[in-house]
């Protein structure tokens, strides 16, 4: 990846958590963001709740 190019992560962690819960397993967010920076590191991760 260039210096130049910009990788932001949004991250849906109401729909995240309900779809981990429904499959008996949880979320390592610290593994999910190790893997996304061997990708190239991310220039921003956001995770996005709602309780609507």
């Amino acid at each position: 990846m260039s210096k130049q190019e910009r990788v932001a992560v949004f991250i849906d962690s109401a729909n995240l958590y309900a779809a981990t819960r429904s499959l008996e397993f949880d979320t390592d967010y610290r593994k999910m963001l190790a893997e996304m920076k061997s990708w190239g590191a991310p220039h921003s991760c956001i995770l996005l709740h709602s309780d609507r």
